[in-house]
């Protein structure tokens, strides 16, 4: 996760210093290993950030999120509340 984004200034991003943002993960995401989350970001509750992701932009709730950039790929059909191990996630 990456909670700065670097601004431009005088077409360059050497002058253009850093902007950092917040990052929010909902309950119940899961974010597999090596994804990018960018700053400025909101995850929804329950959405799958498939490995190797990169989310440049604020997600629904209970989606499944894969790419790069990360793109909607479907609607979760489980309940994230329920999910006790991940033998109880349906797809």
């Amino acid at each position: 996760m990456s909670s700065n984004n670097h601004g431009f200034k005088g077409g360059s991003v050497k002058r253009g210093g850093a902007h950092p943002g917040p990052i929010k993960i909902g309950f119940g995401t899961w974010v597999a290993a090596h994804s990018v989350i960018a700053a400025n970001v909101t995850v929804g509750k329950g959405n799958l950030v498939a490995a190797n992701s990169v989310v440049t932009k604020s997600t629904p709730n209970n989606s499944v999120q894969a790419g790069v950039p990360a793109k909607h790929i479907k609607t979760r059909v489980d309940n994230p509340s329920t999910i006790n191990s991940k033998h109880d996630i349906k797809i």
